[in-house]
């Protein structure tokens, strides 16, 4: 475990491989422990961080920095303590929104970006993640013990990786409450339409939290996007269909090949008999 002091408050991280920088940002449910297995798929490329955000994890839990202004400026900050000057981003969910503020706020920060299940549009976020923006229900729905309040929100949209599990039960559902109030104050499209370097977005067909639309949605407004759909994936593709999703990252990453070309390619498999 890796974690130094940011603005006076514990930030957990951990980092694995050798080569150019890469940053990994998770979502409103985990931490950075679901990125595990991608962070070795690139290792020999890539020196991979991720870092719990504040309220996520095993960083401070600081309620005032629940929100997205200060999440991208903590991803500002680490790069700056870390000595990167520019990067690949990697952004799954709300993660996605902060990588793709930052490369339209600080382009000079950001080579390549990619974004995982990331929603533009507020309508596009489930429902009954959306309400918790609502003060009021969000009261009805958070228990004072977290890990039941965890364990219910992941329960109803049946996702149960051991990944993700054992790591959200320490969320602070304020966490989940403040961020996904101040997206109101954000016009993604906006942000989007800002960014300059080439885009990769993924998406889980059947997601049930964010709206497979949103991949069009990126491609129209985004001239330098390429949207993928992985059929058989929800909410992440990561450790859904890991395989189709690391190989899509690297054509993107270390290949660099065209975005037209980019495409999700069969997969062989050695014979064992």
């Amino acid at each position: 475990m890796s974690a130094l002091l940011l603005d006076g408050a514990l930030l957990h991280y951990e980092a694995w491989g050798r080569g150019q920088p890469l940053v990994l940002l998770h979502g409103w449910l985990g931490s950075w422990r679901y990125w595990m297995r991608t962070m070795e798929a690139l290792s020999s490329d890539y020196r991979a961080y991720s870092f719990d955000f504040w309220g996520f994890g095993d960083s401070a839990k600081v309620k005032p920095r629940y929100n997205i202004v200060s999440y991208v400026r903590l991803l500002d900050d680490f790069l700056a303590e870390m000595g990167i000057e520019n990067t690949a981003l990697v952004g799954h969910s709300v993660g996605g929104v902060v990588a793709m503020i930052l490369a339209s706020r600080r382009p000079e920060r950001v080579q390549r970006l990619v974004l995982v299940d990331t929603p533009l549009q507020p309508g596009a976020i489930h429902g009954r993640l959306r309400s918790f923006s609502n003060p009021l229900a969000s009261q009805l729905f958070w228990r004072p013990e977290t890990d039941t309040t965890m364990r219910r929100l992941l329960g109803g949209f049946r996702i149960s990786h051991e990944e993700v599990d054992s790591e959200a039960v320490k969320t602070d559902p304020d966490a989940i409450t403040e961020t996904m109030r101040s997206l109101a104050g954000v016009s993604l499209e906006d942000e989007l339409r800002r960014v300059q370097v080439p885009v990769l977005a993924v998406f889980g067909g059947n997601d049930p939290l964010v709206n497979v639309s949103q991949a069009a949605a990126i491609e129209n407004l985004c001239p330098h996007a390429r949207a993928i759909v992985l059929d058989q994936s929800r909410h992440f593709p990561m450790l859904e269909e890991p395989a189709k999703f690391h190989r899509l990252l690297r054509d993107f990453l270390v290949e660099q090949e065209n975005l037209e070309s980019i495409q999700v390619k069969e997969m062989w498999h050695r014979r064992t008999h």
